[in-house]
């Protein structure tokens, strides 16, 4: 038994040397962004040049899934508030609350928000986002909030790969970066209304209780939100959640927010939009008339703080 476990360990050792060396490498934080290109279309360099390169100010910044992209109009909202071009929509595919903290680091590195509005969902997701290992700092990657969670060792593999791959183009002068995308806003919308049946058929699947994940499942996402809670607590930056549900849950608030401090604000969008399926582009998205009708809801509570 020794010896098999000798030979793994040494087996191994190369590989974590090499993984080691490579996330020592520099790399350019554009560069980071940019190795997002073929995801989410490609909204991260977008991101970075909004974060990094755009001087218009951000009073107010939204964080996010793709509920938040198509519906949030930053357009709307600034208007609305006379703030324009001050409000953004940061909101990326998929879940993965690192992503979310790693996104919330780079804004306050440019950037010191009035608000920061976090997107909540009925139930908290457990992974680590897929692209958190591209455009984190490394030293978010290497030591995450939560060493042992699942993807952990995927991550930094998935870091060091990029940082390989930066560095050959480094050496054969083939890095050819995108031009800058200094646009304002990141809303982005379909116009289509989703079929009613289709609606139903999703909304009979969502009436049954939600299975309440174990704590240990759940500490991945727990740890991220109560960094990014006193993050923005550091930074006097004011937290708001934003509950954004899929189409037909039968919850009308988080199922729980218990780890998160008490003076959290709360915004729980009204019934009469989250379950009116002609706002609806599909079950997880809604469309045009449903993100005006969200975003004039969200602009008029700002209003009121």
């Amino acid at each position: 038994m020794k010896k098999f476990i000798r030979h793994i360990f040494l087996f191994l050792l190369p590989v974590v040397m090499l993984l080691a060396i490579s996330l020592s490498f520099p790399i350019q934080k554009r560069w980071q962004y940019e190795y997002t290109k073929d995801d989410c279309m490609n909204r991260g360099v977008w991101i970075h040049d909004r974060i990094f390169n755009n001087n218009t100010p951000i009073k107010i910044a939204f964080i996010g899934s793709s509920h938040t992209i198509n519906g949030i109009s930053d357009t709307l909202i600034a208007s609305r508030l006379g703030i324009d071009d001050q409000v953004v929509n940061f909101g990326y595919c998929r879940l993965g609350r690192n992503l979310h903290y790693a996104l919330l680091k780079d804004i306050l590195k440019t950037q010191l928000p009035e608000k920061i509005i976090l997107e909540m969902r009925a139930v908290e997701n457990q992974h680590s986002h897929p692209i958190f290992p591209y455009v984190a700092d490394k030293a978010e990657v290497y030591m995450p909030l939560q060493v042992f969670h699942k993807k952990a060792i995927t991550d930094i593999y998935n870091a060091s790969v990029m940082r390989w791959h930066f560095q050959q183009q480094e050496l054969w002068n083939n890095h050819h970066s995108p031009p800058l995308r200094l646009d304002n806003f990141g809303f982005l919308v379909n116009v289509d209304t989703a079929n009613i049946d289709f609606l139903n058929q999703k909304k009979l699947k969502r009436q049954a209780p939600i299975t309440i994940p174990k704590d240990h499942q759940l500490s991945l996402p727990i740890a991220y939100l109560q960094a990014i809670q006193s993050l923005c607590e550091a930074n006097k930056v004011e937290l708001i959640l934003l509950y954004l549900p899929a189409y037909g849950t039968y919850l009308d608030a988080p199922l729980d927010t218990t780890f998160l401090k008490n003076n959290t604000t709360i915004l729980l969008p009204d019934t009469s939009i989250l379950k009116n399926p002609n706002l609806w582009h599909d079950d997880e998205h809604f469309n045009k008339a449903g993100a005006e009708a969200l975003s004039m809801w969200v602009a008029e509570k700002l209003s009121k703080r």
